[in-house]
């Protein structure tokens, strides 16, 4: 295979040969890829956002980066769904950031910290921590593919431990590893803890 020959997708990816046809530059493939996808893209900007008009703008952002730059996606590393949805969860974190940072300058002066719930404070440590694409997207590169599959199965699509295995074919107990190590390692990855695994 030559050096900057895309790798071949994977055989059990029903939506890799969309890819392919939107590195072709055909514009129905994206369509395409969007109608299957995109209310799969919007649950995951909306359940971090909690706003629709938010949700469908980072929507589009995925889409706009999909047409752009196909060529970062790599089937070694999992699934179509799963480079989908880990885009709209890092760009949904991107604009709380943002919104957050907005928020605190205009109200610096007024805030009284003290007065503020743990689990606001607990969010807003994890929102930095996260640090958008850089900090999320290198901590989901350590993850193996396996992991980073379970682990956008479960969080991005919401699927229970045996809706994940029925999907993938995986025994149950492997699924939970998978997951457990996943997030264990993005814990560690993040600054959040060290992993024994």
């Amino acid at each position: 295979m030559l050096p900057d020959e895309p790798s071949p997708p994977r055989a059990d990816d029903d939506l890799a040969p969309l890819l392919q046809r939107i590195r072709a530059r055909e514009q129905a493939a994206l369509s395409e890829l969007y109608e299957r996808t995109s209310s799969q893209v919007y649950t995951t900007a909306f359940n971090m956002l909690r706003d629709p008009n938010d949700a469908e703008e980072v929507v589009g952002d995925v889409y706009q980066q999909v047409w752009e730059k196909v060529e970062s996606y790599d089937p070694a590393r999992g699934r179509v769904i799963a480079w989908l949805l880990t885009q709209a969860w890092t760009r949904a974190i991107d604009r709380q950031r943002r919104e957050r940072r907005h928020s605190r300058v205009l109200h610096l002066d007024s805030t009284d910290m003290a007065s503020v719930p743990d689990d606001t404070l607990s969010s807003a440590r994890l929102i930095d921590a996260l640090d958008a694409e850089s900090a999320v997207g290198k901590a989901f590169d350590r993850l193996s593919a396996a992991q980073r599959e379970m682990v956008a199965l479960a969080f991005y699509e919401d699927l229970s431990h045996p809706e994940i295995a029925e999907r993938t074919g995986m025994a149950i107990g492997t699924v939970k590893s998978h997951i457990r190590r996943g997030l264990a390692a993005l814990r560690k990855a993040l600054g959040g803890g060290r992993s024994n695994d």
